[in-house]
């Protein structure tokens, strides 16, 4: 007499794909995920996730980072060989702003800009702006009173970590 032998189903556990903003933390709910292969009413009601791409030191360079699943919990996990797939975590740029200071100087005079008369708002982990280009049509000496006040730009940051920003 011979018994019946029933086999292990394969199901499919995919990690969905998402971004996420440099600086930002990302903490996995244990739903961001699709599945396929359940049968008879057995569900699927949670997953283990992580990234090297989920904490805020994580850099846009580095990435796309790997989402990885693992410890699935739901019903009648049992009775299948589980396939996980991983999904990607970008980590986009964060804003970046860089504004050049005014102020004033005498008809007549030159200003020769130092390259840290700005202020800077958005920079996270210790990032730093250490110095911009600047430039103004207002710093000649022959810029005249009336012909102002002019504009001062900013160009080419120097500093850490500046390819994480836009």
């Amino acid at each position: 007499m011979t018994g019946v032998q029933t086999c292990a189903l394969p199901i499919s556990i995919t990690a969905n794909s998402f971004g996420k903003t440099y600086g930002t933390t990302y903490s996995f709910l244990g739903n961001e995920f699709t599945d396929a292969g359940l049968v008879n009413g057995d569900t699927l009601t949670g997953l283990t996730l992580s990234s090297p791409g989920a904490v805020p030191t994580a850099t846009v360079a580095g990435g796309p980072y790997a989402i990885t699943g693992s410890a699935a919990t739901g019903t009648g996990l049992s009775n299948y060989t589980i396939t996980y797939n991983n999904g990607l975590l970008t980590v986009n740029p964060a804003a970046l702003t860089i504004t050049a200071n005014s102020f004033g100087k005498t008809y007549g005079t030159t200003y020769n800009f130092l390259g840290h008369e700005f202020t800077d708002t958005g920079l996270v982990n210790g990032d730093t702006v250490t110095g911009v280009t600047l430039s103004s049509p207002g710093a000649v000496p022959t810029a005249t009173v009336a012909g102002g006040p002019y504009a001062i730009t900013g160009s080419a940051a120097t500093g850490t970590g500046l390819s994480n920003y836009t």
